[in-house]
């Protein structure tokens, strides 16, 4: 069973996947196909799947109400409450061009730990960007997520009525 989320219940939310998986079936709702809408992943082999901040009926199928992001990125988005200093990291990460299956690399883990390091020391780590990927900028919707785990289950969360 699924944990609340967005102050929906479990129940509610395996409903709008149930749905969702029904759909698909038909080739009704959004493809799961790359690139991930949160780290930019485009790799054609990359498991993409719904990420939804949005459970009310009538159910949406498009943002901002779900996002199709990859497997590794859905697991950060629901990690954040628990982790949020890697949280705050993977999206510097993801923001200097990084995807997300990087995040758990040798080198990164390195630039993680001097990330820490310096939150410490009171200082700022330097995310470096990525040599040949695009920098991202500008409002992105993975940065609006709350950190607020009262969010998960309490219906002042909820986007909608």
């Amino acid at each position: 069973m699924l944990e609340p989320y967005n102050g929906y219940t479990g129940t509610e939310r395996q409903k709008k996947y149930d749905e969702y998986k029904k759909l698909r079936e038909k080739g009704v709702s959004v493809p799961a196909v790359p690139p991930c809408e949160l780290c930019g992943d485009d790799d054609k082999n990359l498991l993409i799947e719904p990420h939804s901040e949005d459970y009310s009926l009538p159910y949406e199928w498009n943002s901002p109400a779900e996002y199709m992001v990859c497997k590794r990125c859905h697991g950060w988005i629901h990690k954040r409450f628990n982790k949020p200093e890697d949280w705050a990291d993977f999206k510097l990460h993801v923001r200097r061009g990084g995807y997300a299956w990087e995040f758990t690399t040798r080198e990164c883990a390195t630039e993680r730990r001097a990330a820490a390091e310096a939150r410490k020391n009171g200082s700022t780590f330097n995310w470096e960007p990525i040599k040949g990927r695009a920098t991202r900028s500008g409002d992105l919707w993975w940065e609006r997520l709350t950190m607020d785990p009262e969010s998960l289950k309490e219906v002042w969360a909820r986007p909608r009525p």
